[in-house]
């Protein structure tokens, strides 16, 4: 874990390289650290301490990074600001890494929650974030679609990127609904059978190896 983030993190942070990193081992590591912290959770990475950290880091980091595209408009040797906001604020940075892994922590000391609407809904975050944010989609949906560049100069620049946001949310939400409707509970009455049959059989193998 530490090597990966500095490499993957902390490198690409302070030197703008990426070090061989894509989105995919990006995830990867994501999920890695995730599961690092879960198996084996640092003494001082608590709840409290961890709503602490976010209450005074993401108000610094979203102040800091408006800061800096505002200071970056001026050009000339302002423009510095906007490179550093790029490195500082990109995914790979150790800032957003810190975040992730607070916000990760509050969810992993939580006590359980259940409800049957978040359940729904939450079934479609993964399908969510494979639509709207891949190298394929992602450019086309917020340069041709959305077209936010052309927002960069207006005074309702958080207000639109606020509504362009929650519309890219619930236009992914209902595509992930319908593919789940329309194609994965269907194909699970049909192969769900089988392949239980098969994990049955191969588990009784195992158990009767080992």
């Amino acid at each position: 874990m530490i090597l990966i983030t500095l490499i993957w993190f902390f490198l690409p942070m302070i030197s703008g390289a990426t070090f061989g990193s894509n989105d995919l081992l990006w995830l990867m590591s994501s999920y890695l650290a995730g599961a690092y912290l879960k198996k084996l959770p640092p003494v001082h990475l608590t709840k409290k301490a961890s709503w602490v950290s976010l209450v005074i880091v993401l108000p610094l980091y979203t102040g800091g990074m408006i800061a800096c595209r505002l200071l970056a408009k001026n050009g000339g040797s302002w423009s510095v600001f906007s490179t550093i906001s790029n490195l500082v604020w990109s995914k790979n940075s150790v800032v957003v890494l810190y975040i992730a892994i607070n916000l990760f922590a509050v969810t992993l000391f939580s006590k359980p929650f259940h409800s049957k609407i978040v359940n729904f809904f939450s079934a479609s975050t993964l399908g969510v974030y494979l639509i709207h944010d891949n190298s394929f989609f992602r450019d086309f949906l917020w340069h041709n679609i959305f077209k936010v560049e052309n927002q960069a100069e207006s005074n309702f620049l958080l207000l639109n990127l606020f509504w362009v946001s929650l519309a890219i949310l619930f236009g992914c939400l209902l595509i992930d609904i319908i593919r789940r409707f329309a194609l994965e509970l269907p194909l699970f009455k049909l192969l769900g059978k089988p392949i239980n049959k098969i994990e049955t059989t191969l588990a009784s193998w195992i158990s009767k190896i080992s």
